[in-house]
């Protein structure tokens, strides 16, 4: 069963676990995933959320990793790639996976797939829009977006442009070399139109999800010359993942 979960054979595999929706035992299960260093991260962490959705989004990491190539998953270690961005160190026969977590209030999210870039994040809209830093994340053409919008609609619209962003600056590692104005989005559909860090846009595929009412997701892959890329976005399956995990 190893290795062969319905869904983890796509170009590109998106799992999320909604923490509060994880039983006692599930939590339990995504600790002991964890290595010495990620435990120790998890429990200098101040608030119990906080801890939780670290734990969570690094557990299923090694999960999804698992699932993919049949390896343990506290088997594996990483090396920072470019601008350290964490990256699987794979064993001689295992595909080059690439991968990107995020993790925000009550929600945990992992995005992998094989020899391409991608980024994931995700942000909880339980709260107002921090409209007041528009100005510092948003380009001229995204605030005339967000503006042309009702004020009801604004708080989805800046979430949405917003972990675009994110996610796409987290796929090219650029997040801490790059404002987040430095790369401009559209919307309806996704699509990059322009970024200081990349002269190819058009290469650079870009999926939003609405995860229940209170979470804005997004994707961001390198497709190259590709239109045929396969994905997969779930709920994670922790049962299946139990048994896929080698622990």
């Amino acid at each position: 069963m190893r290795g062969k979960e319905a869904g983890y054979r796509a170009d590109v595999i998106f799992r999320w676990i909604l923490i509060d929706q994880t039983s006692a035992g599930d939590r339990a299960f995504l600790e002991t995933l964890l290595s010495e260093d990620e435990r120790q991260a998890a429990l200098a962490l101040r608030f119990e959320e906080d801890r939780a959705a670290y734990v969570a989004a690094h557990a299923l990491a090694r999960a999804l990793l698992a699932a993919r190539t049949g390896r343990a998953a506290r088997d594996w270690a990483f090396r920072a790639g470019l601008h350290g961005k964490p990256r699987p160190i794979a064993r001689p026969g295992e595909p080059d996976i690439r991968l990107n977590l995020s993790h925000t209030r009550g929600l945990a999210a992992v995005a992998l797939c094989v020899g391409r870039e991608i980024g994931v994040d995700v942000e909880w809209m339980g709260q107002p829009a921090p409209f007041e830093v528009a100005e510092q994340i948003f380009a001229p053409a995204e605030r005339d977006l967000l503006d042309a919008h009702r004020p009801d609609e604004r708080p989805e619209v800046f979430y949405r442009l917003w972990t675009l962003k994110e996610a796409y600056l987290k796929a090219t590692a650029c997040g801490l070399a790059r404002a987040p104005v430095s790369c401009v989005f559209a919307l309806d559909p996704p699509r990059l139109l322009k970024s200081e860090c990349d002269p190819d846009p058009a290469r650079w595929h870009l999926r939003l999800y609405r995860i229940e009412a209170a979470y804005m997701a997004s994707l961001a892959y390198d497709a190259g010359a590709s239109s045929r890329i396969s994905v997969s976005a779930a709920p994670a399956d922790l049962a299946r993942l139990r048994a896929a995990s080698g622990n």
